[in-house]
C-alpha cells in the first residue's frame, strides 16, 4: 500500500490570503488609528488649569491662594456679623508677602543654577 499525499482529498479553500487580512496590515492600521487620535487630542487641546499652575510662578500661586481664603474668611465674619479689621489687614498685608516670597524664590533659583 502506497501513502498518499498530504492533504489529497481534501478540497482546497476558495479562500486566498492578501496583503490586506494579514497580521501586520492590521498593526499598521491600529498604529495608525492610535497615533491619528494622538495627533487630534494634542493639536485640538485647549490650555487647562494644571496648565495653568504649572506655568504660573510658586509666589503668585501662594499669594493668590491666600487672598482667597482670606476672602472666603471675611465673608463668613460677615455673614456672622464679626469684626472683619484684622482680616482685612492680613488681605492687604498678603502683597507684601508675595514680594518677599518672590525674592524668596528668587534665591533659591539662583542657588539651584549655581
Amino acid at each position: 500500500m502506497q501513502g498518499r499525499k498530504r492533504g489529497a482529498g481534501v478540497a482546497q479553500t476558495p479562500y486566498r490570503f492578501d496583503y490586506y487580512t494579514t497580521d501586520e496590515f492590521n498593526n499598521k492600521k491600529l498604529l495608525s488609528a492610535i497615533g491619528s487620535l494622538v495627533v487630534f487630542i494634542a493639536y485640538f487641546a485647549e490650555p487647562s488649569d494644571l496648565d495653568e499652575i504649572w506655568t504660573t510662578p510658586p509666589h503668585v500661586l501662594t499669594a493668590n491662594f491666600q487672598r482667597k481664603m482670606l476672602r472666603e474668611q471675611i465673608k463668613q465674619a460677615e455673614a456672622k456679623g464679626q469684626d472683619t479689621t484684622l482680616l482685612r489687614a492680613e488681605l492687604d498685608y498678603v502683597d507684601v508677602k508675595e514680594a518677599a516670597l518672590q525674592i524668596q524664590f528668587q534665591q533659591q533659583d539662583r542657588k539651584k543654577r549655581a
